[in-house]
């Protein structure tokens, strides 16, 4: 079990700080191709939807050990904090930051929830990331996204799609 849960964690970790990562190079283009005109300004908030939405997934695995035990009313308590605190976030980020704050204040929930469940779930079954994998591979996607971000940056006084092409 420690072993299947450190797994799907670290995976989920770098395939989400990728995906993380391509959606704030591309939010532009992706708002481009599939939002109308009045909402693509909205793009900006969907790097931290996307990461909300792995965090909330790395939350339905490192909760496993309450599931494996029979003691899910961990889960809900701390699910039912995340939304308060999700609420109580919203209140001071909105007036400030706009739908801006929403998307932060939803992503913190999940990071709460996760990293609550995930600490109380380890004393239970101890998995393990290796933090060296992360780190190795964190590492090379940062300087790759770096990368394209600085190249497609470069290329700004070009046509539209050479600097789409460049990221793909």
């Amino acid at each position: 079990i420690e072993l299947v849960i450190g797994s799907v964690v670290e995976n989920l970790l770098l395939m989400g700080a990728l995906t993380v990562g391509v959606t704030f190079l591309l939010h532009g283009d992706i708002a481009r191709v599939v939002l109308g005109y009045k909402f693509r300004a909205g793009s900006v908030i969907m790097p931290s939807v996307v990461a909300g939405v792995f965090f909330f997934n790395i939350g339905t695995f490192v909760h496993k050990p309450f599931e494996i035990i029979g003691r899910t009313h961990v889960m809900l308590i701390f699910g039912v904090v995340a939304a308060v605190a999700n609420i109580w976030i919203c209140f001071a980020l909105i007036p400030s930051l706009g739908y801006s704050g929403a998307a932060y204040a939803t992503l913190l929930a999940y990071v709460l929830y996760t990293v609550c469940v995930g600490f109380l779930g380890w004393r239970i079954y101890q998995w393990r990331v290796n933090p060296r994998r992360l780190m190795t591979f964190g590492g090379i996607m940062l300087a790759g996204l770096a990368g394209i971000y600085l190249l497609r940056d470069a290329m700004s006084g070009v046509p539209y799609g050479w600097s789409l092409a460049v990221t793909i």
